[in-house]
């Protein structure tokens, strides 16, 4: 299947350590610099009761989306955010995990870091936050963007691969 969307995030603005990278991604000139990425951020929480018609329709647009996507932003929220990594795992999308939790991340113990090196890619959240420039995060992005067309695959090949080790329960 062919991705349309480069970059691909919606989530809520935090505001901790967490929701100072939110705003970087949210201050980013998406269109000019990667067009066609879906990067939404909301000060609401989707926890307000909806209709299940709403739910629905929300659930089918974001599937739709997160499956066209070619990179999928993991971006450090209060916790490490388990569901959007499998999530993105199970849609074919790229995960890109803007963390400093590596540690955290599910099975990780399991599989000694060396699964997640082989299937996702990395921007640690420490350099963005410290240099205070936004041309961090952009130069970053820049180069995920640059990566080969071989190497893309091979990250898609591995997390077919080995998705099964990853989501057995999810």
């Amino acid at each position: 299947q062919e991705k349309s969307i480069p970059f691909y995030f919606k989530g809520a603005m935090r505001y901790n350590k967490g929701g100072e990278l939110r705003q970087k991604l949210q201050a980013l000139k998406w269109e000019s610099l990667f067009p066609g990425s879906i990067v939404e951020l909301t000060s609401q929480k989707f926890v307000h009761i909806q209709s299940s018609e709403v739910i629905d329709a929300y659930s089918n647009q974001y599937a739709r989306e997160i499956t066209s996507a070619k990179y999928c932003l993991i971006v450090q929220g209060d916790t490490p955010d388990v569901r959007r990594l499998f999530e993105a795992i199970i849609a074919g999308c790229v995960p890109v995990l803007i963390t400093e939790w590596d540690e955290r991340l599910p099975y990780n113990w399991l599989l000694n870091g060396q699964l997640y090196q082989r299937l996702t890619l990395r921007i640690r959240l420490n350099l963005v936050l410290e240099n205070h420039r936004q041309s961090e995060l952009e130069t970053a992005l820049e180069r995920i963007w640059a990566i080969s067309p071989q190497s893309y695959q091979e990250l898609r090949s591995n997390m077919k691969a080995h998705a099964a080790e990853l989501i057995w329960g999810f």
